[in-house]
């Protein structure tokens, strides 16, 4: 209470020269009932007490009071975080291991916060994994357990940290450790990445019933957010570990490939040279079949090789377009957003189409994209499937269409459509309307070179705000045999040569021979060479007058394509075939298919050969340039 006084006697205490009688009020500084300070004022001798100054003095008092506490609250925060960032930083210098650091965190914790236990974990799947366990002043096996039936579920589910209170026994009955050391009270706070995405758990437990206070919460949130960078960063070094191993997997299997991929190809090629010579009733006959078979097989295993090293060239297999699309649906609604519905009308009774499955899945992901960024507010996307029977009216209307049965397949868009002029542009390689570096304008002639070559044509339809329709015509396969793939390519026809000179460039003299042979047996005048040297000689004592080169793109001395353009210097009608079983790792080989030159993939038919030849030879000169 207040203390009035209206003279002091002589005898007061305090007492310093000068100084007269008088009187005083007294007033108490107080912070929760606790005094904490005394506000004096000095009056004159005789005062009389007065209501109105006492509630002045104490509303003075309580202002007092209130700075007070503030300023202590800021000095405690101030040590608080003092406290924790020394202690922050002896986690750091513990150096070691992630779980080296996790311990120190973890008993650190312990004795700040004062609880028997403190737990960090990671989260892998549906999987917590305990990287670090203080348990009664002990640090203790770290294991792991699901994350279903856990505090940390609810956790992981809200994204946010939680406290449960009451015994924790009768709350998870499941997890023995909370009866065990009858523990009551419950703090978990996530760990997140950079993406916002949960990948732990910080939790600690106390055996008392009073909740965790909101500075108990603020301890855990700083270490979670300097966990939260450990653990990525241990996740990303993991993961560039992989990748290296990975690509270095990659590169052992693709070089494995290559050299199968000769051997296949001069197995499959004198295989079928001979069933080509050898009536069907030849006692022979059979066991050269087995030997083609095998080869075949043999082929899938070096191309699946080829796969894991990411350098499989274009497959050709029967296709389920409706599967394809099926599959892909839940990717494609990923890729759109949550402002673009996807609507899917597909054919049940949809014919076969024969492609490659990634150049396929490629198209529709190319133009679904085109579709997302024409409708930056958001819309509709629309993807169809049906049977087309085109006929000769609609084929002489349509220069790219031809009489025939077709899988069409449609994308329909409610985006920004598109103008004439764009449309005539719309496939040109580098053409976009996207901002400069938003786009390559690549995504579409993709789609165009694509669709050509599996035999197909695109036909768009779009108009300034009313979005945009682009469709698909596969061909169809709608007969056994055009199903059974290349197991009829033995007896099947030929396109034979009537004598043109090729230059055969083959370091592999197995694979060399077999070339000649069978172009030699199929109308051909051939010269073989090992090397680019070699080549170079026999051009110039023929004095250039060379049809065609089928070189290898991978040579001991130069490589195919600069030889090519040697050569060429002398010849610039020189038509090129270029082959290979694994070239991407060459630069040489990327240049080869970045300016889409004639190239055939080893291994390869005899038939898939001589078409290749015909082709190249009655294709323009190639640009090397």
């Amino acid at each position: 209470n207040i203390q009035f006084a209206s003279r002091i006697e002589d005898s007061h205490e305090i007492t310093y020269p000068g100084m007269k009688p008088h009187g005083h009020y007294c007033v108490p500084i107080l912070l929760d009932d606790e005094v904490v300070g005394v506000l004096m004022l000095h009056l004159e001798e005789g005062h009389i007490p007065d209501p109105e100054e006492e509630a002045t003095l104490t509303a003075v008092a309580s202002g007092i009071a209130l700075l007070i506490q503030r300023n202590q609250a800021k000095e405690e925060d101030e040590m608080r975080r003092r406290t924790l960032r020394s202690v922050y930083e002896l986690a750091l210098e513990s150096g070691g291991s992630l779980r080296e650091l996790c311990d120190t965190v973890a008993k650190s914790i312990a004795g700040l916060m004062g609880v028997p236990l403190v737990s960090i974990e990671l989260l892998e799947g549906r999987t917590i994994k305990v990287l670090s366990m203080f348990l009664e002043g002990k640090l203790i096996s770290p294991g792991e357990h699901p994350l279903e039936g856990h505090p940390c579920e609810k956790i992981y589910r809200e994204k946010r940290a939680l406290q449960f209170q009451g015994p924790l026994s009768e709350l998870y009955p499941r997890i023995s450790l909370f009866k065990e050391y009858e523990l009551n009270t419950y703090l978990g706070v996530p760990v997140k990445n950079s993406w916002d995405e949960v990948i732990g758990f910080i939790c600690v437990a106390d055996k008392l019933g009073q909740a965790f206070q909101e500075e108990d919460l603020h301890i855990l949130q700083i270490f979670a957010r300097r966990l939260g960078n450990e653990f990525e960063r241990e996740s990303i070094q993991a993961q560039l570990f992989r990748s290296q191993k990975l690509e270095a997997l990659g590169s052992l299997a693709g070089g494995i490939a290559h050299d199968f991929n000769n051997l296949l190809t001069v197995i499959q090629g004198f295989a079928e040279l001979a069933l080509m010579k050898l009536p069907e009733d030849h006692p022979v006959h059979r066991y050269l079949t087995e030997i083609h078979k095998a080869s075949q097989k043999a082929s899938i295993l070096a191309s699946q090789l080829l796969a894991f090293s990411r350098h499989k060239p274009a497959r050709i297999a029967p296709l389920s377009l409706n599967q394809i699309i099926t599959e892909m649906r839940e990717m494609l609604t990923r890729t759109l957003g949550e402002n673009i519905s996807l609507h899917l009308e597909l054919d049940p009774n949809l014919w076969t189409i024969k492609g490659d499955r990634s150049n396929v899945e490629q198209v529709i992901m190319n133009l679904v994209l085109n579709s997302r960024d024409a409708m930056p507010e958001g819309g509709d996307l629309l993807i169809r499937t049906e049977n087309v029977s085109i006929d000769e009216m609609y084929a002489h209307s349509h220069p790219d269409a031809r009489p025939g049965e077709f899988v069409c397949l449609s994308v329909q868009d409610t985006g920004t459509g598109m103008e004439k002029a764009v449309l005539e542009r719309l496939f040109e390689p580098f053409f976009t309307t996207k901002e400069p570096g938003k786009g390559t304008g690549l995504g579409l002639s993709v789609v165009y070179g694509i669709v050509k070559a599996h035999d197909g044509w695109i036909s768009v339809y779009s108009e300034p705000d009313k979005g945009s329709l682009f469709k698909i015509y596969l061909p169809a396969v709608l007969t056994e045999k055009e199903l059974e793939g290349e197991e009829t390519i033995i007896r099947a026809w030929a396109p034979r040569g009537y004598g043109q000179r090729i230059l055969v460039v083959e370091d592999e003299e197995d694979v060399k021979e077999m070339v000649a042979d069978v172009l030699r047996e199929n109308g051909y005048t051939v010269f073989t060479a090992s090397n680019a040297r070699e080549a170079l000689e026999i051009f110039e004592v023929e004095e250039g007058a060379i049809d065609l080169v089928f070189t290898d793109v991978i040579l001991p001395d130069i490589h195919g394509p600069e030889l090519v353009k040697r050569l060429m210097l002398r010849n610039p009608q020189l038509r090129v075939l270029f082959c290979s079983g694994y070239m991407q790792e060459h630069s040489e080989g990327r240049e080869v298919q970045e300016k889409g030159l004639p190239f055939i993939q080893k291994p390869f038919s005899v038939l898939g050969m001589l078409q290749a030849v015909r082709n190249a030879l009655e294709s323009p000169p190639p640009s090397l340039e």
